[in-house]
């Protein structure tokens, strides 16, 4: 838990809080605003371009935007805690034996199904994860405890609010549901992501999620 939530190397002073609704908001506009209308104009008929492409650049944007104003210290190092590799690995082969299922159900579909949790779970993970958790946890004062829990708990209640901007797309009743899944989402990938001290474990639990999500949707057709 301490490896995460210890000072950054470098210690902001100033606009700690303005540095983080700064950086949550350009990357609201560039996936709102811009690679929303864009991306559709450029990309007629190429989904996986078109999803390669986007989160891509967010991935990207988000990775300048921590250099430049967070520099938080991200955490992507070897796991040390068996019961959660061995997790993800368990996790990993029921994502590809349901995967297989679709396989056998949906031929043209498996490859979606294989790909497009990996497409999302790796920005959005750098982001709520590797960003905001730990920049939130590494600016705030106190035991490594309670930064830890706080930086859990404003993450996860922003990762669930950044999903109102599906609003526009969906019934409110639906987003509502949303924003309270993703923030029990986002409490359990993040406790990972502290207690092993490693991004690599919450992106392989995001994508797992993910792959089921869109297999459940294919088995619902």
């Amino acid at each position: 838990m301490g490896k995460i939530l210890l000072a950054s190397k470098e210690t902001l002073k100033d606009h700690i809080w303005l540095r983080l609704i700064v950086t949550i908001l350009i990357i609201e506009l560039f996936d709102e605003v811009i690679a929303g209308p864009l991306f559709d104009a450029i990309f007629t008929h190429h989904f996986w371009v078109e999803n390669i492409v986007y989160k891509g650049m967010e991935f990207l944007i988000a990775f300048v935007l921590n250099l430049k104003l967070l520099k938080a210290n991200v955490m992507i190092a070897r796991p040390k805690r068996k019961s959660i590799r061995k997790l993800i690995v368990l996790a990993t082969l029921i994502a590809f034996f349901v995967a297989s299922a679709v396989a056998i159900h949906h031929p043209t579909r498996a490859w979606e199904a294989l790909t497009v949790g990996l497409i999302a779970a790796i920005p959005e993970e750098f982001i709520w994860r590797g960003l905001v958790l730990t920049y939130i946890g590494q600016q705030m004062s106190g035991t490594t405890r309670f930064r830890a829990i706080w930086a859990l708990g404003i993450s996860s209640l922003l990762f669930g609010l950044y999903h109102m901007g599906n609003l526009h797309v969906q019934s409110l009743d639906s987003t509502l549901a949303q924003v309270l899944q993703t923030v029990g989402l986002g409490v359990i990938l993040g406790a990972i992501y502290i207690k092993s001290g490693n991004l690599l474990n919450s992106m392989l639990l995001a994508h797992f999620r993910i792959k089921l999500a869109t297999v459940s949707k294919f088995f619902g057709q």
